[in-house]
This record gives C-alpha cells, structure tokens and sequence, in this order.
C-alpha cells in the first residue's frame, strides 16, 4: 500500500521538477525489517519514482559494514542524503508528519547544493574546521522540530565537518533516555551543548560555534555622542541587544512581531517617541519571532511589551497597546 498519497504524489512531482542535480538518498535497515525500517524503505523507494534525479541505495546494517562506516551510521533505520559529496545529513526513523518537509528540503538543498541560510551565518560557519555533531531529538507531530533539523542540515551542507541528525524519540527511547530528551526539539551538540525549542538562526549559530569553543566576538563599546542619537526606532538581535541599552542612557525597547496587531498600533507611538526626545531617549525595537534569546531573558511573552532601560537597567515595563499619554507619564520621570 503507497505511503503517499495521489494528489501529494502529483505535487512532489512538480517540485522536484526545480531539482538539478542528482541526489542519492543512502538508506540502511536490516534482513528482517521492523515496521519502521519497512515504513522508510517504502517512503524513499517511491520519492525515487517521482524523478530521474532521485537514487536510492539500499545497504543491510549487518552485511554492508563498509558502507555503514563509510556513511557513519549508527542507528537504523536510516536515510543519508548526498548530492555531489555525502553532505552528512542524516535521518534515523521514519522522516513523517512535519519532518517529511525537512526530507523535502534536505533532497532540493542537495540537489542545488545550495542552503536558506543567511549569509551572516554561512560566513562565520567556514571558521569551523573540527567535526561538530548535531542531533536534533523530534517527533512527528512537532510543529516546531522540523525548523530546527532544517537549520542543523543546511549548516551540514555548508560546512563538511558538521553532521546534521534528525533523531525520531519514539523509535529510538534508549536515546532518548541518555540524553534526557523530555520536550522537543532537543538539540544536543557534540555532547557538550544542549537545548530545547525553536530557536532562531543566530542563536543557533552561537550553540555551535560555543560547542567547538568558539566564542562570539564581543561588540565593541560605544562611544555616545547625544547629538548622534538616532530619532527613529532601530532594530535590535540578540546579538548587539546588550551593547545597545547599556550604550545609551535611556532606552525604550519595544518587543514586538510582524503578526501581532496590537504591536502595529502601538509603533506609531514609539516613531513619535523617538522624535520628540531624539538626544534623550533612543526607542529600539525587537523582533521576538528572530531574537528568542532577548525576549526570553526579559520575560516578553505577551507583546507588545515595552521595557525602559536607564543605564542598562530595567526600570520600567509597560505591556499591550497603551496611548502615547500613558508613556509620557512613565517617560518624564527620567528625562
């Protein structure tokens, strides 16, 4: 019976009709295979139907040692994805629900030998020249899991000392018991760096450069001349967030993300906050969806949430779409 259905048959098609070069999709199970190697045999073997740039090689755990520690696998079943060199992506149990867009988008990013990485971030990969050892813990019907398997093969693709591991928890508990894997995504690398949930790309990057003992360079202080502040709204990352509000006396931060409706209604007022007390005040603004460090630290979990700093500190929080009276109030007591 097709693990695939007909109309999704038709679309996977159409999709791989962008594919450009050939893609070998590696899988090892066993003689005598589990429902979960059977499941994955059957998945690849009719992905390999709908294009001529698809390949599948099919190896026994036990038979194929060769082939076992050429591709390093450790687990079965396994699928290992390789364009114009082995690009060290793996799957060990059956890549479906929300983790069969990560096998998608691991076959087309193989085939173009090309990531959705931002360049930032492909940059500062090429400093690593150690092997790096990324198991991403999912399930399958977690929403978020898939963005970050994503993120660990398309930075396999990019550096060839990183492995990038998809790890299904239900198939493999023994795993899941060794590294204490209670929510997911759980991302383990090198066994030395650990965390959960979604994470932005910058962040990401940071738990893999610190795995390997690479620290990012700290911002360089800022020497403040008042009549070079800024009267619009800059946007801030995890990245510059503290060299910012520690840098300027008073600064207002608005948590905010491109969905949330009340945080539209509210920008118009920092805009305007910004101007009026332009050599007093700077108003910041941080995307939550793309900084989850900044927002976790400081506790923005409704937006908008709006914090003011005094000297890089805390002083005073206000949360929703207040009116502009309501911040001229908080905002007086320190101009």
């Amino acid at each position: 019976m097709a693990l695939l259905k007909d109309d999704d048959r038709k679309q996977i098609k159409e999709i791989f009709e962008q594919l450009q070069n050939d893609v070998t999709l590696s899988f090892f199970t066993q003689e005598f295979e589990c429902n979960f190697c059977q499941q994955t045999r059957e998945l690849v073997e009719e992905l390999e139907l709908l294009s001529d740039k698809i390949n599948i090689a099919i190896y026994d755990f036990v038979k194929d040692a060769d082939k076992v520690a050429e591709f390093n696998i450790e687990h079965i079943p396994a699928i290992a994805v390789s364009g114009k060199t082995d690009y060290k992506i793996r799957f060990y149990g059956v890549p479906g629900g929300y983790e069969f867009s990560s096998l998608m988008n691991a076959i087309i990013n193989a085939s173009m030998n090309l990531t959705a990485l931002e360049y930032s971030t492909k940059e500062k990969l090429t400093c690593i020249d150690k092997p790096v050892k990324i198991q991403v813990f999912v399930t399958p019907t977690c929403p978020h899991c898939s963005s970050a398997v994503q993120i660990a093969h398309q930075m396999a693709i990019e550096n060839q000392y990183i492995e990038g591991i998809m790890i299904e928890v239900t198939e493999f508990p023994e795993l899941a018991n060794k590294y204490n894997v209670y929510a997911v995504p759980k991302i383990i690398i090198n066994d030395v760096v650990e965390f959960e949930g979604g994470v932005s790309e910058s962040e990401f990057l940071q738990k893999v450069l610190s795995a390997v003992g690479i620290e990012p360079p700290k911002p360089e202080s800022t020497i403040i001349d008042l009549k070079d502040m800024p009267d619009t709204p800059i946007h801030i990352t995890d990245f510059d967030f503290d060299a910012i509000i520690s840098g300027y006396p008073l600064v207002l931060v608005d948590f905010w993300a491109e969905w949330c409706g009340p945080c539209h209604m509210v920008a118009p007022t920092v805009e305007s906050l910004a101007k009026e007390h332009c050599g007093k005040l700077v108003c910041a603004k941080v995307d939550v969806d793309r900084n989850h460090e900044s927002a976790t630290k400081f506790d923005a979990s409704s937006i908008p949430t709006l914090i003011l700093f005094k000297d890089g500190v805390e002083v005073e929080r206000m949360v929703g779409a207040a009116p502009k009276a309501q911040f001229d109030d908080m905002l007086k007591v320190y101009l």
